[in-house]
């Protein structure tokens, strides 16, 4: 059998305002109390530097990640704790052991039951004509909208409240279409009962289902192809409606060029493309 890997893009990390009862960070306000931190030292060696020393403390939601030293707008000296999958024991290596022992479907998907955090996307195809897809990881069952924003870290309701169950993961096997893709995009349709926010790059997902819809006796070549098609797909969706409502008479010279650099672009994202590099910085 044959095996690949994609990145999921899913969200699997939520960050919590904390709440400390003074600047020692030994406690925190939690369900009605001032309940006790953890507090860990930490060792950062530098390469040609410094040893730094720090004191993370920890939280029942996980490590404050930023406190009063990051003094930037994101953080806005708020002190943040973090809940990441990866933090929680896993055995990644596993997985990979066991694919490539793997000869047939139930043992490949044996396998990747082991793999928890970052999700992945493992495609799977074997001699005897089985394909299949899994989006494989420890994702948390969240309610429509949890963690978009940083969440008060001051009571257990806004606390994960269990993971989806690895067999409600998404996945697909010997779909009546014949075949099966991954480029990051969003794996499922609005049908899907869980909130699964992520990073989705859905572009590219259009671009190979488009192409793989018109091809027929595909060959290596075919392949190569589809691999090198450097297509645009969120561009040219996009540029029309950029270019109908853009103002030209208000353009000074140099925005006029970069203008034309747009209309004549033909959409594709080589590395010479200066079109490509206007509508990115656009």
């Amino acid at each position: 059998l044959a095996w690949g890997v994609t990145n999921a893009q899913r969200d699997v990390k939520d960050y919590f305002e904390i709440k400390f009862k003074d600047n020692s960070k030994k406690e925190y306000w939690f369900n009605g109390q001032w309940t006790p931190t953890t507090l860990k030292p930490e060792e950062v060696k530098i390469k040609g530097g410094k040893v730094v020393y720090d004191t993370v403390a920890y939280t029942v939601f996980g490590p404050v990640m930023y406190d009063e030293n990051f003094t930037d707008d994101l953080t806005g000296n708020r002190n943040l704790a973090v809940r990441w999958t990866a933090h929680d024991p896993s055995n990644e290596g596993s997985t990979f052991y066991y694919l490539n022992q793997a000869k047939n479907y139930d043992e490949y998907l044996a396998a990747i039951k082991n793999f928890q955090c970052p999700g992945q996307n493992f495609v799977f195809a074997s001699k005897s004509g089985d394909i299949a897809i899994w989006q494989q990881g420890k994702f948390p069952a969240r309610w429509d909208r949890q963690g978009i924003y940083v969440m008060p870290g001051t009571d257990s309701s806004f606390m994960w409240q269990g993971f989806i169950p690895q067999e409600e993961n998404p996945h697909s096997k010997n779909p009546a279409l014949g075949y099966l893709f991954s480029a990051n995009q969003r794996p499922v349709d609005s049908t899907y009962p869980y909130f699964i926010p992520g990073s989705y790059i859905t572009p590219r997902g259009v671009t190979i289902a488009k192409q793989l819809a018109s091809m027929e006796k595909v060959t290596v070549k075919d392949m190569m192809s589809l691999q090198f098609n450097y297509h645009n797909s969120l561009a040219s969706s996009l540029v029309p409606v950029l270019l109908k409502y853009i103002r030209e008479n208000d353009l000074n010279s140099e925005e006029q060029r970069f203008l034309e650099m747009i209309k004549t672009w033909d959409l594709r994202g080589d590395a010479e493309s200066k079109g490509q590099t206007v509508f990115q910085c656009w």
